[in-house]
């Protein structure tokens, strides 16, 4: 699979699992998205960030650096479908307008 497939094909894995992105109207899917994809190439076993975000994208971010803490593919992966969220309820937030 290409980088693309694999994006989409965690995407569709998120929305069968939140159902909406439209409760995310913080940010909160871009910060989990930069925390996660920021710290591919860091040492550190947890989020950087000079003042860390409260809530569920940092503990989100934690706990898929965690489990995927080794595998750069697959954090890459789940940053790239959690900006495609963002980007599908920015799009949706447009249609409306």
């Amino acid at each position: 699979m290409t980088g693309i497939q694999l994006i989409a094909a965690e995407r569709e894995r998120l929305i069968g699992k939140w159902k909406t992105d439209d409760d995310q109207v913080n940010g909160e899917l871009l910060e989990c998205a930069i925390q996660v994809a920021d710290n591919v190439w860091n040492d550190d076993d947890v989020a950087v960030a000079p003042f860390p975000p409260t809530g569920w994208p940092y503990d989100r971010a934690n706990r898929i650096i965690g489990k995927y803490k080794d595998d750069h593919i697959s954090r890459l992966v789940i940053a790239g479908a959690l900006i495609a969220g963002e980007i599908d309820r920015l799009l949706r937030i447009k249609e409306r307008a």
